[in-house]
């Protein structure tokens, strides 16, 4: 609205607004504004400016809580610090009586009435974008929108070309101060769209660090339910449980997001039900883990439900959602029971008595439960001599008379399965390798060689980090897949670079991070685990 100069001892009536010299606060009617654009409502839409804001009014409290959650009611007045909806006292807002819905910010100079409340803190200026105003309420209230007329020689800005938000979410910092807000605009020719608006830095943007969304109760609570998306947050919100969504849902930027908050936290992943939905949970997973949660669980949506079913849907649908959320089958990701720098439970007396005696897959040339490497130029044969390696070791069975030799040693007579991922060979060359090998593998799913070319290219296990090499969520995908092999005995790599998103030669800490995720591999799965490098 336009500021305008009044003194308090006069009527003020031009421009449409006026004064009542009755009270102290220099109330603004914005119901007399300045002339709108015309509007013209639909065919089935009976309702106007005036039957909307009655409504406003008939439920003032909640309205404002939508509109600044952040709000305080006290004696028949609603206190907030500013439109931004932060927290305090300068602004006021009647609740009862006949100035019900006007509001006056004693530090701005700014006031009104509810439907300028409205557009102030949607962010529109209510001067030009009057009809977005009113289409944005009516669409809240379960109305029929009132759509502009088009008119070749209006005057002033254009509406914006997606219509009028259908739904506004607030972002806010660990102090309950709005820091961002996300709207969602349904356009009639085209698919839903979310825009954010940076409240700090008064611009169309998402903040540079991205809070998660109904952070407050998020730090309060040990337990939060991560879903998709705002609707579905907000869906939980109001039925008492705490949940959370990382801005722009299943678009997410992870980095840009800040997942500290739930450090310490049990955190369960509520995904909607397709492919998007499953790759936002491990991502939000991956997320939380990184952040230091206590413990983290993605939960699998039930077969008979459709595509796309989410925590909103469920709610619609009148489950029950509590006991829904103790039952429901989920794939636990993590949990920390204990931290692995207890070292009072490592003291000597782990050591005493005979040592275990080492395990071999090759007696006396490569043992189990070891990282190790194959280094060559290249065209030396090394994928070749793995290949090999990896077809006799799958070979071996039960009481065989004569043991597989490889790499100057005769393999143990012990049955188990064989691994290689190889970044450089198709299945067709691997083919073609394997047929001229001839292997007598009696049990072919001990026998298991995954060309990256044919499954979705290159597979990075360590990458460059802000603050140095970490582990990928692939690192995560590969670890639990080989768990679900109890015989592993051999997993091959080929070739080293390939598996690495850092410069594993020129940077050292890439290279000792790469080999220490080997040797977890190999500690955790009791396997020989060996990588092909390139001089």
């Amino acid at each position: 609205m336009r500021e305008t100069q009044l003194d308090k001892n006069d009527s003020y009536q031009g421009q449409g607004l006026q004064l009542d010299k009755s009270d102290s606060h220099q109330w603004m009617d914005f119901n007399n504004a300045l002339p709108q654009p015309q509007f013209q409502p639909t065919p089935d839409c009976t309702h106007d400016t005036n039957q909307l804001k009655a409504r406003l009014l008939e439920n003032i409290e909640g309205v404002l809580a939508y509109l600044l959650p952040a709000g305080k009611a006290r004696y028949g007045k609603f206190h907030i610090g500013d439109v931004n909806g932060n927290p305090g006292d300068s602004m006021v807002v009647e609740l009862t009586g006949p100035k019900a819905g006007m509001w006056f910010d004693h530090a701005t100079g700014q006031g009104g009435d509810i439907l300028h409340l409205w557009g102030m803190v949607r962010g529109w200026d209510t001067r030009s974008d009057f009809p977005s105003v009113i289409n944005d309420i009516a669409l809240w209230l379960g109305e029929t929108p009132i759509i502009p007329r088009p008119k070749s020689d209006r005057k002033g800005p254009p509406i914006d070309a997606l219509g009028p938000a259908t739904g506004k979410w607030d972002y806010h910092d660990q102090n309950g101060n709005l820091v961002a807000c996300v709207y969602r605009y349904e356009p009639l020719d085209g698919k839903k769209e979310f825009r954010p608006w940076d409240v700090i830095a008064r611009r169309k943007q998402a903040p540079e660090h991205r809070p998660l969304f109904n952070l407050p109760q998020v730090i309060a609570s040990n337990y939060v339910v991560m879903v998709e998306g705002e609707k579905c947050a907000l869906a939980l919100k109001n039925i008492g449980i705490v949940s959370s969504t990382a801005m722009h849902g299943a678009t997410a930027p992870v980095d840009k997001t800040d997942w500290s908050p739930l450090v310490g936290k049990d955190v369960l992943i509520w995904p909607d039900k397709d492919v998007v939905g499953w790759k936002y949970a491990e991502d939000t997973a991956h997320a939380s883990l990184a952040a230091g949660c206590r413990s983290v669980a993605i939960l699998i949506p039930p077969d008979d439900k459709p595509e796309k079913w989410d925590a909103a849907d469920a709610i619609a649908e009148g489950m029950d959602i509590q006991a829904f959320l103790a039952t429901a089958e989920r794939q636990n990701v993590h949990r920390n029971t204990s931290s692995r720098l207890d070292l009072l439970s490592w003291t000597y007396d782990r050591y005493l008595g005979p040592p275990p005696e080492r395990r071999w897959l090759i007696r006396g040339v490569l043992p189990l439960a070891v990282p190790g490497m194959v280094a060559a130029i290249g065209g030396a044969g090394k994928s070749m001599l793995l290949l090999d390696l990896v077809v006799k070791t799958a070979s071996v069975v039960p009481g065989m008379m004569e043991l597989p030799f490889a790499l100057g040693g005769p393999l143990e007579p012990e049955i188990g399965t064989a691994v290689m991922l190889t970044a450089e060979d198709d299945q067709q060359e691997l083919h073609r390798r394997l047929h001229g090998l001839t292997p007598r593998v009696t049990n072919h799913s001990r026998l298991i060689v995954l060309p990256l070319p044919n499954a979705g290219g290159p597979m990075p296990l360590v990458n460059s980090g802000r603050d140095g090499p970490v582990l990928t969520r692939e690192f995560d995908e590969l670890c639990a897949a080989l768990s679900a092999i109890r015989d592993l005995r051999l997993l091959v790599i080929d070739p080293l670079q390939s598996f690495a998103g850092a410069d594993v030669n020129a940077d050292p800490a890439s290279g000792a991070m790469f080999f220490a995720a080997l040797g977890r591999i190999a500690a955790e799965t009791g396997a020989t685990v060996l990588a092909t490098h390139h001089f």
